[in-house]
């Protein structure tokens, strides 16, 4: 489906519904991905959700999957700003006042974040969000994590882009532009944007109940405990819910960084129970999940 970002690049822009099993008040789940990924890592869940009768949206960033290709250099600050509202503003338009919620992969929900907290009015339109794999600032707070992050950040910036495939990241290469931040957050233990706005510091504004889950085995780009601190900034997260997925804690694989959310280990054990509190009525959340560590 055509859709522009407010710059006008054209952005892959996807809608899945089961016409049989339509609901008759369908609720609408807004679904983005993160670096190295595109439409493919919400298909999964984008899926489960149409054969409940509801409606899923994908976007797909800027020089990703079927989106336009970007000469210029972007990050994910680019992404929240851009990308982000032009797909909140289409929702709007197209089902004003209509039930919706939003599931994302990794750098999808810092992007999510990031535009939630420069517009703030996009909150008011959002019932529950749900963060599979996604962590900002907290991933290097070991001595071998920080010395991984650092040794990565260089080897990126000498390169000036990481191969996805060769080293089995996702089917994305992303660019220096686009990774040096995040290596940034984290090294600096700081989520600040390019003008120097703190996003941490500002979590707490954002209302909307929050789900996150995450990976037992994701051991670089999310680890449990960064998963655990970016949610508990959030204003939202004590009507919301934490759950770390593996066999630690009575799940039947352990979950790397994509098969939390696109697997069939995960379609099986992991995102009915997402869906089941998406799906929840306003007030509805419960806290840390039984699947917490």
């Amino acid at each position: 489906m055509p859709l522009r970002a407010s710059d006008g690049v054209g952005l892959g822009w996807w809608r899945l519904m089961d016409a049989e099993q339509r609901a008759a008040e369908p609720r609408h789940l807004l679904l983005t991905h993160g670096t190295f990924s595109d439409r493919r890592v919400c298909m999964t869940l984008a899926r489960a959700w149409a054969r409940q009768g509801h409606v899923a949206w994908i976007l797909e960033w800027r020089g990703h999957g079927s989106s336009d290709r970007v000469t210029g250099p972007y990050d994910m600050e680019t992404v929240a700003l851009r990308d982000i509202p032009a797909a909140l503003q289409d929702l709007q338009a197209r089902h004003p006042g209509a039930p919706l919620c939003a599931a994302t992969h990794s750098g999808g929900g810092l992007a999510l974040t990031m535009a939630l907290l420069r517009q703030p009015a996009w909150s008011a339109h959002l019932q529950r969000m749900a963060l599979f794999a996604c962590q900002a600032c907290d991933a290097g707070h070991t001595p071998w994590r920080r010395a991984r992050l650092a040794g990565a950040a260089a080897l990126t910036r000498l390169a000036g882009r990481i191969p996805a495939r060769p080293l089995r990241l996702g089917v994305q290469d992303e660019s220096h532009a686009m990774m040096a931040p995040w290596f940034r957050w984290n090294l600096s233990q700081a989520f600040l944007g390019d003008d120097g706005f703190d996003y941490g510091l500002h979590q707490q504004r954002i209302a909307i109940p929050v789900m996150a889950v995450a990976g037992q085995a994701d051991h670089f780009i999310a680890p449990a405990e960064a998963c655990r601190r970016f949610w508990r900034r959030f204003g939202g997260h004590v009507e919301g819910e934490f759950a770390v997925c593996g066999p630690a804690t009575g799940y039947g694989h352990a979950y790397g960084h994509a098969s939390i959310l696109h697997s069939p280990q995960a379609a099986r054990e992991v995102l009915p129970g997402v869906i089941d509190w998406l799906l929840k009525a306003p007030g509805g959340g419960d806290g840390e999940a039984s699947g917490t560590e």
